[in-house]
């Protein structure tokens, strides 16, 4: 092999290790280059509060798309966890009430029917409910997961919707506003909770047996069968993660905003699906990393902070995010041929 042949054999290598992490440097030198506010602390904080929401749905969705499936439903229980919270705040549980947010919308007044730690619980319990549910569906009835999750997204949605009557619910109490509006110095309690989050994801799929078992039915589920792993309990368990992430990052939101909005989290299982796509998870499963998750939620928010920076509408900002898509998966094809 030629002197040249080598040099070429380690430039590739070092591309195919840290292509993520380059693109990503770029991407932040060309925004700094282009916007003299990008490195502001402001801006930055911004960056990073945007990213966090979608970065805690990426990460179940991460544990998902490893086992080769797909959760569509995960912003409608965004959504949901956020109006079925509010609503408890409101004095009312598993009640529609349509006649009662008009209401709300004038008093905003809250009567909390159980102290925040029970409404925060049964929230993120009620995701882990959907979430396991959507697991069932896919191991027990052997249904695709796609069509699994197309069908709770949208009855999941229609079920905010009809709780609601369509109307967002206004007013929250200070310890919800304070998990998705506080801050801890200066740093916003979202983004310590999803990088918390990470944290337990990176132990979780990189040292525990589960995570081996998550890695094992993605490469291959009848050869994980036959030395013995129980994928059905695998991937109803990691849907179920996703459920939970997705509920955290709804009762967040909720805190953020100050009020339930049915409509809230549209498209974000989109986003979430391109963070992880974008940072190296395969769609056929069994390949992947949250780390690379991260990463491709940051390069998510950051490509929008650029072109909100640049004054660009949101309409093309979809365009954009869509052909960072399509790119991302062309390049995952080419990284497998070769």
């Amino acid at each position: 092999m030629s002197r040249r042949e080598r040099i070429g054999e380690r430039v590739h290598a070092f591309w195919g290790a840290y292509k993520l992490h380059i693109v990503f440097a770029v991407l932040v030198g060309i925004s700094g280059f282009m916007s003299p506010q990008f490195f502001s602390v402001e801006n930055v904080m911004n960056l990073l509060l945007r990213s966090s929401f979608v970065g805690l749905v990426s990460l179940g969705m991460t544990f998902v798309i490893l086992t080769g499936g797909i959760d569509l439903s995960v912003g409608a229980v965004f959504a949901f966890a956020g109006v079925l919270l509010a609503t408890v705040q409101h004095g009312y549980l598993f009640r529609f009430m349509p006649e009662l947010t008009a209401g709300f919308e004038q008093s905003g007044e809250l009567a909390p029917i159980m102290p925040f730690a029970f409404a925060f619980l049964l929230t993120v319990g009620l995701g882990a409910l959907l979430g396991f549910l959507n697991g069932v569906l896919v191991t027990k009835a052997k249904m695709p997961p796609f069509v699994v999750t197309l069908g709770t997204m949208v009855a999941i949605r229609g079920l905010a919707f009809t709780y609601t009557a369509g109307f967002p619910i206004p007013g929250v109490t200070s310890e919800v506003e304070w998990i998705g509006a506080g801050q801890l110095g200066a740093l916003p309690v979202p983004v310590l909770i999803w990088g918390m989050a990470s944290v337990a994801c990176i132990f979780v799929l990189g040292r525990t047996v589960f995570g081996k078992k998550v890695y094992a039915v993605g490469g291959n589920e009848r050869a994980s069968w036959l030395s013995g792993i129980d994928s059905d309990r695998i991937k109803i368990t990691v849907y179920t993660i996703s459920g939970v992430l997705a509920a955290l990052a709804g009762i967040l939101m909720l805190g953020r905003m100050g009020a339930a909005e049915p409509r809230e989290g549209a498209g974000m299982e989109a986003d979430a699906i391109a963070a992880a796509i974008i940072g190296g998870t395969a769609l056929t499963g069994g390949r992947g990393s949250i780390v690379g998750t991260l990463i491709g939620a940051l390069i998510l928010g950051l490509i929008s902070n650029f072109l909100n920076l640049m004054e660009v509408p949101p309409y093309p900002q979809q365009v954009a995010k869509g052909l960072i898509i399509i790119a991302a998966v062309l390049m995952q094809g080419s990284a497998r041929q070769r």
